[in-house]
């Protein structure tokens, strides 16, 4: 299941006609609240890949999105964000799909499929909050702000003796802005201890002597009222952290209930998710009826090949019995036992149930050849 931690986003391929995918977002308890909001954010991951303008959908502990679920894009934003509430704590879906794509049916016809980034950022009133724990490396997606706001990492030490270092690019369009830099644990009383804010990215904490919880600030040092100042920030732990990529997702690219998508494997090879116990391909990140998802996205071996009777292939879930000779000899007398819903071959009968196994025993290859030669005959 793609999950996008707060504070940070996702990488993903998508097409102009690919079905919703989907992300978890967890919601802290000690986050949620009556001024708690998450800015839903779309940027570009790649200069030569289309960036398609996304629909988002949001909804609390299922990703059974309707209409209604649909959200509001912000003004002027180009189809680019969305703010949605987060009174309660808990688990939520976010879901997205292409609203538009200009250029995308090009870029795919040269096999460069449109991809792009979306994030997550959580908004206490006014001022960003970034918890990154105890992740030793962590990203951000662009981060717009003004004046008067501020960003705030939260970060935690598990040992004593570390090195936090924090790159904040400002790119383009913010290269001339002027940050001012704070740090200190968590629990201490004032503004804590002003860092060097020089022309580099890389800011470093390097006092952090004691395992604990600490925090950094980014504000804006310069007057400038009215008008945004962006960057995004990389962290990582004792290590420079300019190379600190965004994590890549899984999206479904085509229809996940295709005849060819019905084992496993082949339907998390096309992003899609695998509900093994209706062995069962779908888009969304949940499965119905309290049917759980492969385990960490991970396919079950189910040894369909290994099965050599029709009763010990149907009675196990995902797999199935193709028998092609059954109108002839009797259903499950022969065939062989694949991984699936659906046979290859239109002439044979899928068998997943073994009270339909009527035939009174399994022949060899050889004789179902033979059987299904006579028949022909005649």
């Amino acid at each position: 299941v793609n999950e996008i931690a707060i504070g940070s986003a996702l990488e993903f391929p998508i097409k102009e006609d690919s079905p919703k995918c989907s992300f978890k977002v967890q919601v802290p308890a000690d986050r949620a609240g009556a001024d708690c909001k998450l800015l839903l954010h779309t940027f570009s991951a790649s200069a030569v890949k289309p960036t398609p303008q996304l629909n988002f959908y949001w909804k609390k502990d299922s990703d059974d999105f309707k209409a209604a679920d649909k959200q509001e894009h912000m003004a002027n934003s180009d189809l680019e964000k969305a703010v949605v509430a987060c009174k309660e704590a808990g688990t939520y879906f976010l879901g997205v799909d292409v609203n538009d794509c200009t250029g995308c049916g090009a870029s795919e016809f040269v096999g460069n499929d449109p991809a792009a980034r979306v994030g997550v950022v959580l908004q206490d009133k006014k001022d960003f909050i970034i918890d990154i724990g105890t992740e030793t490396e962590f990203i951000t997606p662009p981060l717009d702000m003004l004046e008067d706001n501020k960003v705030t990492f939260f970060f935690e030490t598990k040992s004593d003796n570390h090195v936090a270092h924090f790159d904040i690019d400002k790119g383009l369009t913010s290269s001339t802005d002027n940050y001012d830099y704070f740090w200190g644990p968590v629990g201490m009383a004032g503004n804590g201890t002003e860092l060097d804010s020089s022309a580099t990215n890389e800011v470093v904490v390097d006092g952090l002597a004691k395992a604990g919880k600490y925090w950094f600030t980014v504000a804006i040092k310069n007057g400038l009222t009215g008008v945004t100042s962006s960057f995004k920030a990389q962290y990582k732990l004792n290590a420079e952290a300019s190379d600190v990529e965004y994590p890549v997702g899984k999206c479904p690219l085509e229809k996940c209930n295709l005849d060819e998508l019905q084992s496993c494997g082949d339907c998390r090879e096309a992003g899609c998710s695998w509900c093994p116990e209706s062995a069962s391909c779908t888009n969304r990140a949940v499965c119905d009826k309290g049917d759980q998802l492969a385990a960490d996205g991970k396919c079950k071996v189910l040894g369909c090949d290994k099965k050599d009777s029709c009763t010990a292939c149907a009675g196990v879930a995902g797999c199935q019995w193709c028998d092609s000779l059954g109108d002839t000899i009797g259903l499950g007398s022969s065939g062989s036992c694949t991984e699936g819903a659906k046979c290859t071959s239109k002439l044979a009968d899928s068998v997943t149930d073994p009270d339909q196994c009527d035939g009174a025993s399994v022949i060899s290859l050889a004789v179902a050849a033979v059987v299904g030669a006579m028949a022909l005959a005649f």
